[in-house]
């Protein structure tokens, strides 16, 4: 089984500042798991710009690559969290690839954050996540990094700082304990 190995851990922690690349590193750490056979499941959300501005994600469940609109800011049939407005059906597909986690299989969940803080959003499914003792691969906002690490226990995590240092030094040490 995969295994991320020499860690004190089985929590990984990418963080970086808003823009800085976490979503990105996510994306080639789940091409590098898919192209070397790792068993994975999880998501990952990429964001889109109007005007200068976030205006909506999309979730892609992985390893299948399966996209729909996560948020965005402007349809009312959706519940808000926070700036943006939630797609249930990309809710429910995120945590059901998160639950359906098999022993072994790497967890990937992007974008935790203030909403989770405030119980929405993934906020149970990490804690669920957390519970199946998977290897969890986790990107998380540098600026509450330190908050979502105490309210979860994650004392133990390894984390990836992509502000203070290349991405490509915390490549290779990720990619270098992969199995």
């Amino acid at each position: 089984m995969a295994l991320l190995q020499g860690m004190k851990s089985e929590v990984v922690v990418i963080t970086a500042e808003k823009g800085g690349g976490k979503t990105a590193f996510m994306k080639k750490i789940v091409s590098f798991l898919s192209e070397n056979g790792i068993p994975h499941t999880g998501f990952f959300a990429d964001g889109s710009w109007h005007d200068g501005e976030r205006s909506a994600f999309s979730l892609c469940v992985v390893p299948e690559m399966t996209s729909i609109i996560l948020c965005d800011r402007r349809n009312p049939d959706w519940p808000r969290h926070g700036r943006f407005r939630y797609n249930p059906a990309a809710l429910e597909l995120g945590r059901s690839a998160v639950e359906r986690a098999l022993p072994g299989e790497i967890i990937v969940m992007d974008e935790i954050g203030l909403q989770e803080l405030r119980g929405e959003v993934w906020a149970d499914a990490l804690t669920a996540a957390l519970g199946k003792k998977n290897t969890l691969l986790l990107s998380v906002r540098r600026r509450v990094v330190d908050d979502i690490m105490a309210k979860w226990n994650m004392r133990d995590a390894r984390i990836f700082d992509g502000s203070g240092s290349p991405w490509e030094s915390a490549w290779r040490s990720l990619t270098g304990q992969i199995s």
